[in-house]
């Protein structure tokens, strides 16, 4: 397997190898996408460090392709014959680990995936976040409680699963809530989005566009419309949009009034004493000296995923250390982490896990408020 340089240096003083337990840890960790695995790995380790346990994890580098993850998880097994495997951050990676884990019937948890279909109909696939229909029903809420508004528009990403789920879910928890959708607009690159659109999005005068893609995607479109729609629209995101600089860059040069919203897993503003726990663990000056020089994010960025990865490994080692099998362990386990409370329910999935709403303009981003789905 191969596995860059940044990623060995962040990843390999993390791993226990002497311990018992064999866990594959599978990101996509190669060209712009090393930042979050390796946050997450500050996360995994803090855990591991903090919590007794069992796990020897053992680094799974792919580029997250099909064929390349199918190649590098299936030598994994073969080579360390693993009892649990953890990763993706993308439904696109959920869904291919998850195919491998059926057929060898080992256990695979997620925490970032949030496409129904990754544990649907699943016996060996599972999720420590929320999935797309209750984020689209938190989108909702915001939008028609929170917000009074009436219409918008959806463009979304045709070749993503991702976009395509969650702007299907999306639809649904509109009609419920009684929200119009005026029009849906599919496009496959940014470009895509032409003048054409944009007049017509214009005529249907709506109070809100929906972009249901990822963040550096998200700001290209929204630095095109924004010129050109009235500046009281709102743009609203899933979980894909959080955390990027490159968002905030671009959106931060706008000449016109932004306003917008999106939702993540994680606040580092939530009081929950597990939290403040966590919180307590980090070390501030250390994350910046690491992540902020080379990669200019911000210590709000940084946090949730080292929480997200912080709380798989508790989840886990919780899961580790029952007397049941695995697979019934990991639908039994509760835990009260840093990211909310996660006890599985149906398909797999956390029951009412919170979902924290970020409000966005020209200034960045800034914590707005946290609801639970009503589903």
């Amino acid at each position: 397997m191969k596995i860059s340089i940044l990623f060995l240096s962040l990843v390999f003083s993390f791993s226990g190898f002497a311990q018992k337990v064999n866990v594959l840890s599978v990101w996509n960790t190669r060209g712009t996408r090393q930042v979050t695995p390796a946050l997450l790995y500050e996360g995994m380790n803090l855990a591991l460090k903090k919590f007794d346990n069992k796990i020897n994890l053992i680094p799974v580098d792919t580029d997250g392709t099909y064929r390349n993850v199918q190649e590098e998880v299936n030598k994994a097994i073969e080579k360390y014959k693993p009892v649990l495997i953890v990763g993706a951050i993308t439904s696109n990676m959920a869904l291919f680990i998850s195919q491998i884990a059926e057929s060898r019937k080992i256990p695979f948890i997620t925490p970032f995936a949030t496409l129904p279909e990754v544990t649907k109909n699943k016996t060996y696939t599972f999720r420590t976040c929320w999935n797309d229909i209750q984020q689209a029903d938190i989108l909702l809420q915001l939008i028609k409680e929170d917000q009074k508004l009436k219409s918008g528009v959806i463009l979304f990403n045709a070749f993503h699963s991702y976009s395509i789920g969650l702007k299907n879910q999306f639809l649904g928890a509109a009609s419920r809530y009684g929200v119009k959708i005026a029009d849906i607009f599919e496009f496959k690159d940014s470009k895509d989005i032409t003048p054409e659109i944009i007049k017509k999005i214009n005529d249907y005068k709506v109070d809100f566009i929906f972009l249901p893609t990822y963040q550096v995607e998200a700001a290209s479109i929204i630095k095109n419309l924004a010129n050109k729609l009235s500046s009281e629209t709102r743009y609203i995101g899933g979980d894909s949009w959080g955390g990027g600089r490159l968002f905030h860059n671009r959106i931060a040069e706008l000449p016109t009034k932004l306003h917008g919203f999106y939702v993540q897993h994680y606040s580092s503003e939530s009081k929950d004493e597990a939290n403040l726990k966590f919180l307590s663990q980090l070390d501030e000056k250390a994350l910046y000296e690491k992540f902020n020089k080379t990669h200019k994010i911000s210590s709000t960025a940084m946090r949730a995923p080292i929480a997200i990865g912080y709380d798989l490994i508790r989840f886990s080692i919780k899961a580790l250390s029952s007397k049941s099998s695995l697979i019934d362990s990991i639908k039994n386990t509760s835990l009260n982490g840093a990211t909310g409370s996660m006890k599985l329910g149906k398909e797999n999935t956390p029951i009412s896990k919170p979902i924290h709403v970020y409000k966005i303009s020209n200034d960045g981003e800034k914590y707005y408020k946290t609801i639970r789905p009503k589903i």
